[in-house]
């Protein structure tokens, strides 16, 4: 409930590094520090006894290690998230913690910003996902929907989601109608690559429709690309965020569903209600990430907690800039993550800032260059999964 403190269990043998974390934690009210344990062992009976809301364990401790601790926290209680902190920074920590149930993985030292933020996401996901167990199931829509919501979904920025959503809008228009909805509510940027007019509808003018929504009030806001994609644009505004909630963004889904073969929603990193709302909604979740190091981390952990809220079956990996050389190498990357890459994009930094500053896809600027080829292929590939026949 809002208000009640996020209880916080420390399990670390360093004395130092569970002052230093103490004292973070009581600088911030938000949180309250229920515990302390100094090994692994003792940390699952002090879970068992006192039923704290996150778990910050280090890895390497005496009488029983963090990740054997961690696993049977996961397992034998699930309304705790645990945060993995370690020195030890290489992959196969990471792996193993992700491969256990840890919801997040810090190296030590750590900042306070990181512990809060880490903390706060943790505890936020296994709030969601116990309120999505516990719920009963939703009824029925009277009208099954007619396309298909593929919602693109990256944790890290600088990945080029947005400009992967608009070009792959373009390809999949030549084969079926499309429409964009941006649903990155704070910072949404379709209208800039679609060209859009400053003064264009969007979102915010369905404010306050949303219940009694129809196909004619989605209609009378979508902008029109000369493609002729269709795209609901973010609200020009970001505190508009605020008056968009989850029953809204279902209810927006369902509606706009009927009216289209595809629907490509963008989205922003945001574990919270709405965004949760979003990848529930959708039939496809897209996770776009590149070959670099914090990218690849962030990926992994956004698929364990798509596994942990129950939305692992629907995520499907697109790899961007591909053949970037940066020392990582793809087969290596997807056996970390447990699964192949369903598509991938390579790099054309010069044709996409060229079409980018006109304002207008790489797929329309460039057709006949390799990227938008590749754009054409992922449009095809998506347009004949199996799921995703109707």
């Amino acid at each position: 409930m809002a208000g009640e403190r996020i209880r916080v269990l420390i399990v670390d043998d360093h004395d130092a590094t569970v002052q230093t974390v103490t004292t973070m934690l009581q600088l911030d009210p938000e949180f309250e520090v229920i515990g302390v344990a100094g090994d692994g062992k003792t940390g699952v009976d002090q879970v068992a006894a006192l039923h704290p809301d996150v778990v910050l364990m280090d890895i390497n401790m005496p009488v029983m290690d963090g990740i054997s601790a961690t696993e049977i926290i996961v397992q034998q209680h699930p309304g705790t998230a645990v945060v993995m902190l370690s020195a030890q920074t290489d992959h196969e920590y990471l792996r193993r913690s992700m491969n256990v149930g840890a919801s997040y993985f810090l190296a030590k030292p750590v900042s306070s910003d990181e512990i809060y933020n880490a903390i706060r996401r943790a505890n936020e996901v296994n709030r969601l996902r116990s309120q999505r167990y516990a719920a009963p199931p939703p009824e029925p829509e009277p009208t099954a929907p007619a396309g298909t919501a593929i919602a693109f979904f990256s944790p890290s920025g600088g990945v080029g989601r947005t400009t992967i959503v608009t070009n792959l809008a373009v390809a999949l228009q030549k084969i079926a109608p499309t429409a964009i909805v941006d649903l990155s509510l704070p910072f949404g940027d379709i209208a800039v690559l679609l060209n859009a007019p400053p003064k264009a509808k969007s979102i915010g003018d369905l404010v306050g429709k949303f219940a009694t929504l129809r196909g004619a009030d989605v209609d009378q806001v979508l902008f029109t690309h000369r493609s002729g994609v269709r795209a609901l644009l973010a609200p020009p505004s970001p505190e508009m965020e605020e008056r968009i909630g989850p029953d809204d963004v279902r209810k927006l889904l369902t509606v706009i569903r009927q009216q289209f073969r595809f629907v490509i929603v963008d989205t922003w990193a945001s574990y919270g209600e709405t965004m949760l709302a979003v990848l529930e909604s959708a039939d496809r979740i897209v996770l776009p990430f590149t070959l670099e190091l914090t990218s690849v981390k962030n990926a992994r952990v956004f698929i364990e907690v798509m596994r942990k809220v129950g939305l692992d079956p629907k995520v499907s990996l697109l790899v961007n800039r591909v053949d970037q050389p940066n020392g990582l190498k793809l087969s290596e990357i997807e056996g970390g993550l447990g699964r192949k890459s369903s598509y991938q994009l390579s790099t054309d930094e010069a044709s996409l800032r060229l079409a980018m500053n006109r304002g207008l896809p790489v797929v329309d600027t460039h057709p006949d260059s390799k990227l938008a080829r590749e754009f054409a292929a992922v449009a095809k590939a998506v347009a004949a999964e199996p799921a995703l026949t109707r």
